[in-house]
């Protein structure tokens, strides 16, 4: 008997397995993704607009300490401490914004993340269903060809499965009846 090197023993059912399959996965990681993505988008929309608040106060505190500094009445002594209140500020607003924008960053490698994961992983899930598959089309596919060798009135040399292959039992109890049939014929 000759060993086949194929990839596919019945393409049609090894890959409509893997693909439903594939297609399950897929879309539960798509209703992730989905819902990841959003999460970040929202978050992202509202960092942003944190972060612009941020800078329209420190120009306002900006604006009102370079008033301040013009008018002379105000006493020197206030106007060296609103200074020293706007730099600390000014210091806490970029931490924050730096931070904020971190966030963001953050948000984008993870959606990048998972997405490279999808993939890999239904890559991953469709070779392997491929091989499981064929554990169960490889028996099929030999025992038809034993049911058309039999239907030509041939006398199959049956042979043993691979140990990993699936049907073993059903495989078993088909040569055996074809045994039975032969020696009636």
């Amino acid at each position: 008997m000759f060993q086949r090197r194929k990839s596919y023993v019945d393409r049609g059912f090894q890959l409509k397995t893997a693909i439903a399959i594939i297609s399950i996965t897929m879309i539960s990681f798509f209703v992730i993704v989905a819902y990841t993505g959003m999460t970040a988008a929202f978050n992202t929309k509202k960092i942003s607009a944190a972060i612009e608040e941020y800078r329209e106060a420190a120009v306002s505190n900006d604006h009102l300490l370079d008033s301040l500094a013009k008018d002379r009445k105000a006493p020197d002594r206030l106007v060296d401490r609103i200074k020293k209140n706007r730099n600390m500020t000014t210091a806490v607003l970029k931490k924050n914004t730096d931070i904020m924008n971190s966030f963001n960053d953050q948000n984008y490698r993870l959606i990048s993340l998972i997405i490279l994961v999808v993939l890999v992983q239904s890559v991953v899930i469709y070779f392997f269903l491929v091989r499981i598959t064929h554990r169960i089309a490889g028996p099929l596919f030999v025992i038809s060809r034993y049911m058309d060798q039999i239907k030509q009135g041939e006398v199959p040399e049956f042979r043993k499965l691979r140990e990993k292959d699936q049907l073993q039992e059903f495989y078993t109890e088909f040569c055996e009846v074809a045994r039975l049939f032969r020696g009636q014929k």
